[in-house]
């Protein structure tokens, strides 16, 4: 038993170290200059910068819930941006608005309408947590981001779709609230790795006694 728990601990440091080496690539990679967002069937990396044209159908946005911004609960706004020449739609996570201001006519000045350029980085999908709850699409109630599901309830064809999100880096006067996206991977491996060699150490201790 000894012997598990210790093994256990040493998973734990490499686990450690994988992580670090991780989070220190996708820094480096959110560090450089943004290019052009990829189409459907290019390559997508997580936290690559991009940048996309188009126009935003606001009548199609969905709203991500779950989410706060300095200890004010709301919701992410997610809107179809209908990308120029026939590009292809991504949707774009244009950023936090508060509870009272969900409903879009409460935040008619942050409705652009026309041609926008958004800059952010790509955030592709991952796995739902095991207490995240299913995600809604006819209440229009997200809280897993799904491109595909998503693209689904907003009408999109498939073929037109970009499989990842565009988190925009900076928001518009009225709503909403854009920030740049921090690497909150979590690194928690040297804690438990401690916490197997503690519990070597005890069984020894126990053992003695």
């Amino acid at each position: 038993a000894v012997g598990v728990l210790i093994a256990l601990g040493i998973w734990q440091i490499r686990r450690g170290e994988e992580k670090a080496a991780q989070i220190a690539l996708l820094a480096a990679r959110s560090a450089q200059a943004p290019i052009e967002a990829p189409l459907r069937g290019e390559a997508a990396l997580d936290f690559q910068p991009v940048q996309a044209s188009g126009s935003f159908d606001h009548a199609r946005e969905l709203h991500v819930y779950g989410r706060s911004d300095r200890g004010s609960p709301g919701i992410h706004v997610v809107t179809p941006l209908k990308r120029g020449d026939g590009r292809g739609v991504v949707l774009v996570d244009r950023g936090f608005v508060p509870m009272d201001r969900v409903d879009p006519a409460r935040r008619l000045s942050g409705q652009i309408e026309g041609v926008v350029s958004v800059a952010g980085i790509i955030r592709l999908p991952g796995e739902r947590g095991l207490f995240t709850p299913a995600n809604d699409p006819r209440r229009n109630n997200w809280y897993h981001i799904d491109p595909e599901e998503m693209g689904r309830a907003a009408g999109i064809a498939p073929a037109e779709l970009a499989p990842y999100l565009l988190v925009a880096s900076s928001g518009v006067a009225g709503g909403p609230i854009g920030r740049p996206v921090a690497i909150d991977l979590a690194a928690n491996h040297l804690h438990y790795a401690l916490t197997w060699f503690a519990l070597a150490a005890g069984l020894v201790a126990i053992f003695a006694v």
